[in-house]
């Protein structure tokens, strides 16, 4: 059996979110804060949430997703389908 190297139609197609980011998207939507960072910040306070979505928050809040602090507007293009402020 060949190891590594390409192989045809493998892995996920490009510009298709992960599974945690749709996760986090619809929990900040589920939340009804129109704010985009009171969103994050509404998931993180949120007990009912599991405790990975809930650290994925704190480090979008952080700005530890993309290697330093952004500005909410920043942010927000991560996220395509997240309240606008």
């Amino acid at each position: 059996m060949p190891r590594g190297g390409f192989r045809m139609n493998a892995g996920r197609k490009p510009g298709s979110r992960d599974l945690r980011t749709v996760q986090l998207e619809n929990a900040m939507l589920e939340t009804g804060v129109d704010d985009f960072v009171g969103a994050l910040v509404a998931v993180v306070e949120d007990d009912t949430q599991p405790e990975k979505l809930r650290i994925d928050a704190c480090q979008t809040l952080a700005g530890r997703m993309m290697g330093g602090v952004l500005a909410p507007s920043q942010l927000q293009r991560k996220f395509t389908g997240a309240a606008n402020d």
